[in-house]
């Protein structure tokens, strides 16, 4: 079955119970095949807004930096690779025509690549925000001394303005790492922390443009990091744009992204894999459509860092 996710619900989180959402299924299609189903993970559904429901973990201050101040690589030699933790989102409350079909293919290849990372991988299916709170705060009180470093995904629906969809409502996905800066999680202090998100950012689809190409230190010292130090954020599409889903074969952005870390991740950094990943999406797929406006779309992944060092992941076996 070919079908876009797009959902448009005006209603508050108060009405949330009461609201008519409208869902519409088109075919889509990318590169050469015929037999693929591109989807949007777009959902308009009462929002929770971003308070202080985020717990702060400020009765120590002093952090120990496993990292050397001058290193440019992380140190990855911590007993433990650390979780990664995957929210996947296939089924929703209110949007019972709006189930991400395929998504199972993202979590497995998810599971597949991280685990071979040396990650002890969560997987969390279809939970509604205050349960998707509990792991949260359970995960920022945990003790991550003999981690490297952490990894959260999250695949679900989303809207403009960087609100995703639980089960039950949409709330901002910052919820998911601000609980981790450096003062409320201070034994991930100096330590990598992933989040990859696979969700609509809004609405707007992009065509692209046709054109050829022309031409052919060990030593101990206190330092001070800023509490925002030491993130990616990495998002499926551009701010305000669609993506794109395939009913069978899972999201363009996931499966990219973890056939690249695959065959790359001995020989290249976190930032190069998702350069690379990035460079591929854009140029190996685009949406085929029997009407104009959603024929031959385009999707460009983007990411947001603050890492401080380059990030290889060296041999770990699985705990």
């Amino acid at each position: 079955m070919h079908e876009i996710d797009y959902q448009d619900n005006q209603s508050n989180l108060n009405e949330s119970n009461e609201s008519n959402n409208e869902a519409f299924s088109e075919s889509t299609n990318f590169g050469e095949s015929s037999n693929v189903n591109d989807v949007t993970d777009a959902e308009m559904l009462g929002t929770l807004a971003l308070e202080s429901r985020i717990s702060h973990n400020q009765h120590k201050k002093f952090a120990k930096f496993v990292t050397p101040k001058d290193s440019p690589i992380y140190s990855m030699t911590q007993k433990k690779r650390g979780k990664c933790v995957i929210f996947n989102h296939e089924k929703f409350e209110y949007e019972r025509e709006s189930r991400r079909k395929g998504t199972k293919y993202d979590e497995d290849a998810i599971k597949k690549t991280f685990s071979a990372l040396g990650f002890e991988v969560k997987v969390y299916n279809d939970l509604k925000v205050n349960e998707i709170m509990e792991v949260i705060t359970s995960l920022q009180n945990e003790e991550h001394d003999d981690c490297d470093c952490i990894c959260f995904f999250v695949l679900t629906h989303g809207k403009i303005g960087d609100n995703v969809s639980a089960y039950d409502m949409t709330y901002p996905v910052q919820m998911i790492w601000q609980p981790f800066n450096s003062d409320s999680c201070i034994s991930l202090a100096g330590k990598p922390k992933l989040f990859f998100v696979q969700a609509c950012r809004g609405v707007a689809s992009d065509s692209g443009i046709q054109g050829r190409s022309c031409g052919t230190d060990s030593d101990e010292m206190t330092y001070i990091l800023p509490t925002t130090a030491d993130f990616l954020y990495a998002y499926s599409t551009m701010e305000g744009c669609y993506s794109f889903r395939d009913t069978n074969r899972g999201s363009w952005y996931i499966q990219t992204l973890c056939k690249v870390i695959n065959e790359r991740w001995k020989d290249c950094d976190m930032l190069k894999m998702l350069t690379i990943t990035l460079r591929k999406v854009a140029t190996e797929y685009s949406s085929q459509h029997d009407e104009l406006d959603k024929d031959r779309k385009k999707q460009m992944p983007t990411f947001t860092s603050t890492l401080t060092r380059d990030l290889y992941f060296n041999s770990k076996s699985a705990e």
